[in-house]
């Protein structure tokens, strides 16, 4: 039994991140790049993917849970698997708060600013990121507290935040520069 939900678990992991991180690259690029998302191919066999991975992820978690809880309690004093199911819960919640707010407007609009949406795709980054690291890192078993660990989530959430926001002033001033420059002029390589 515990085979059948640990091949279900890294499955569901496997279609939530690849998807998850899939969709966020396209919204990202959109947001960095001016490129279009296509919302009707994110909304199609992506998301349904993205979906179908998390709901096996969190059913296999939770049977994982029960299975530990009923033969082996004391596998449940590890923080890391607190932490771990914490993080994939906001991962999940933050996954519901982008498909609210950016796949269902219309014509792929984007509701609630740049920044937000910035700090929406850090946590969904960081989430996935940190869920794969906790879940393979096997030597801060019981060594290191809850805390701890979650202090490590938000410091990276908060560094790719400021990464990704660092990244469109950058680019943001790169369009701009290149709008002003009049028609018909020619670029040359800048002399050292």
């Amino acid at each position: 039994m515990k085979e059948i939900l640990i091949g279900a678990h890294l499955l569901g992991l496997s279609l939530s991140f690849m998807n998850a991180l899939s969709l966020d690259t396209r919204i990202a690029r959109q947001l960095l790049f001016g490129t279009e998302i296509h919302v009707a191919r994110a909304k199609g066999a992506g998301l349904l993917a993205l979906r179908s991975g998390f709901f096996l992820l969190l059913a296999s978690g939770i049977g994982l849970l029960l299975l530990y809880w009923v033969k082996t309690p004391e596998l449940l004093s590890n923080p890391k698997i607190w932490a771990k199911t914490t993080i994939v819960l906001i991962a999940g919640l933050n996954g519901c708060l982008i498909e609210r707010y950016l796949l269902m407007n219309k014509a792929g609009e984007c509701a609630p600013g740049r920044m937000p949406i910035f700090f929406l795709l850090s946590v969904s980054w960081a989430s996935w990121f940190s869920a794969f690291a906790l879940g393979v890192w096997k030597s801060i078993n019981y060594v290191a507290s809850f805390q701890l660990l979650m202090g490590g989530y938000a410091l990276f959430v908060v560094s790719l935040f400021f990464g990704v926001w660092g990244a469109s002033l950058k680019n943001y001033s790169g369009r701009r520069q290149l709008r002003n420059v009049p028609s018909g002029h020619k670029f040359r390589a800048m002399e050292a």
